[in-house]
């Protein structure tokens, strides 16, 4: 079971089914939730995720930067050293 707390109410909550392989070639390792929230764990340590509305996040390998992406949107980077900014 997984746990949510709101305003220090907590309750349990149904568990996500999810499928976990890895890429024989480059080691990158896949997890596929029912949700359909995709994540790919590459060997530099880089993350990739994909929720199931089509926003992407891409976690550099030192997590220093997130690139947000999702159709439509203008792209936003996160440079947790640095700050906000969009292109």
């Amino acid at each position: 079971m997984r746990r949510c707390r709101k305003d220090g109410i907590e309750w349990d909550v149904e568990p996500v089914h999810a499928s976990q392989e890895t890429d024989a070639v480059s080691y990158a390792c896949m997890h596929v939730r029912e949700d359909k929230v995709v994540s790919v764990k590459f060997v530099d340590g880089s993350l990739y995720t994909q929720h199931g509305d089509g926003t992407q996040f891409l976690t550099s390998a030192d997590g220093s930067q997130i690139t947000i992406e999702k159709a439509g949107l203008a792209s936003v980077i996160v440079d947790l050293q640095a700050g906000v900014h969009g292109r």
